[in-house]
């Protein structure tokens, strides 16, 4: 699904930069779904032009020096001086159950605004359905849902495992 995302957001009519955190995938999976298949661009040429960022979610949220948020304002500012019309970020909150920091997460989550006034800014939470039904209880689970715009469940297709 965030292939055809991915490849509108950065089209001319999307015009955007697009972070990617995946988890559960690796970079380079990530960079070869969004070369081959229905999205079939050319993902390089978009990372060369600083356009497509795709950063290990691990890293992004536990290893970045002044932490993602800063990370995250520093590429709006670049968006809006480029030309772009803004940012979109996809992240795999996994990373925050691999290191057992599910109240980090929950603390994370909530002080995120559901909408990001003067800032040109879209924000996608991803949980793997594992995770966000056997790691949070079921009032964690719909703070979560609260804190979000919009909420988006998709179903495995019938080749997930």
């Amino acid at each position: 699904m965030y292939s055809h995302y991915v490849k509108f957001a950065l089209s001319e009519e999307g015009n955007e930069i697009v972070l990617i955190l995946p988890f559960l995938e690796t970079v380079d999976k990530v960079r070869r779904i969004l070369s081959e298949n229905s999205a079939n661009f050319d993902v390089r040429k978009y990372e060369k032009e600083q356009s497509l960022l795709i950063m290990d979610s691990l890293k992004s949220y536990f290893g970045l020096q002044n932490g993602l948020i800063s990370f995250v304002r520093q590429t709006i500012e670049y968006a809006n001086t480029s030309g772009k019309s803004g940012l979109s970020v996809l992240a795999d909150m996994g990373s925050f159950f691999y290191y057992d920091k599910k109240d980090d997460l929950l603390q994370y989550e909530i002080a995120l605004p559901l909408k990001y006034k003067n800032m040109n800014l879209k924000g996608f939470c991803v949980y793997h359905k594992l995770d966000f039904d056997r790691r949070l209880t079921d009032k964690e689970r719909q703070v979560l849902i609260e804190e979000h715009g919009k909420t988006l469940i998709l179903l495995p297709s019938s080749n997930d495992n």
